[in-house]
């Protein structure tokens, strides 16, 4: 069964590409984060470097740049980085040194590897078929996902007009279903066991309105934003006006994610 993407997440591979042109590959803001329910990036890691082992071999679909790729390699005998960016990947090869990483230009709906090869496989805010995950994992694999929650950045998209999304969501909130649910039943329905979900919301506080708009200008949140642009800055100035922390000055951005696991019989 293909999990539909998610519609928090872009499915359009050049985004990335021009990403990468543009020189927003690597952090260039500042900011800080307030985690209630624990750093999902940190939980994500940490769950990924415990499923590790001497002859484990670990495939990253939605590598990217391939930053969470290398942080863990110490744990794997090999990590195989896949995305259908090609600057992504050449970016990987360029800056990721450990000599157990690889990176694979490839599409995560017809992945290019054997069935049971991976005894791992991990994909991070990335498009993903859940029929080809179990394809590739080994009997008694693990799986994990990273997605983008329903309230998400919701009040800036909000503002940029997304209209149809902000739609989808506000049925999920009014009806206080979390999206999550229908991804754990997508995973069950695949053939994963022992499928487990967890939510993730916390708040980002920015230093100044600039630093949010070059962190728009890396993640996805609104695909169109563009720095350049005298109107998404005005906006930006509205949406930094009417979410600023009263003590630190800061603009805070609301973020959402959820980790989803589970294993291959």
């Amino acid at each position: 069964m293909s999990e539909t993407p998610h519609p928090l997440t872009p499915d359009k591979h050049y985004w990335y590409d021009q990403m990468i042109q543009k020189g927003f590959a690597e952090k260039d803001e500042s900011y800080f984060s307030l985690y209630p329910q624990g750093n999902p990036s940190e939980i994500f890691k940490k769950t990924l470097l415990a499923a590790g082992g001497e002859n484990v071999r670990l495939l990253d679909i939605g590598c990217g740049p391939g930053k969470y790729a290398e942080m863990v390699t110490p744990a794997y005998s090999e990590v195989v980085g896949l995305d259908l960016s090609a600057n992504s990947i050449a970016y990987g090869l360029k800056h990721r040194k450990a000599p157990n990483l690889k990176f694979i230009l490839g599409d995560s709906r017809k992945l290019p590897f054997e069935n049971e090869t991976f005894e791992v496989v991990s994909t991070r805010l990335s498009p993903h078929d859940l029929s080809e995950m179990m394809r590739v994992l080994k009997s008694g694999g693990f799986a994990i996902s990273m997605r983008v929650g329903e309230t998400d950045a919701l009040e800036l998209r909000r503002l940029f007009g997304q209209a149809g999304l902000v739609k989808k969501i506000d049925g999920y909130i009014a009806r206080a279903e979390p999206h999550s649910q229908h991804l754990v039943e997508q995973w069950k329905e695949s053939g994963f066991v022992r499928v487990e979900s967890t939510e993730h919301e916390y708040d980002m506080y920015l230093e100044t309105a600039t630093d949010l708009a070059k962190y728009l200008s890396r993640v996805p949140i609104i695909p169109e934003f563009d720095m350049e642009n005298s109107k998404h800055m005005q906006k930006l100035q509205e949406y930094a006006m009417q979410n600023t922390d009263q003590k630190s000055g800061a603009t805070i951005l609301h973020r959402h994610r959820n980790i989803i696991k589970g294993f291959k019989k």
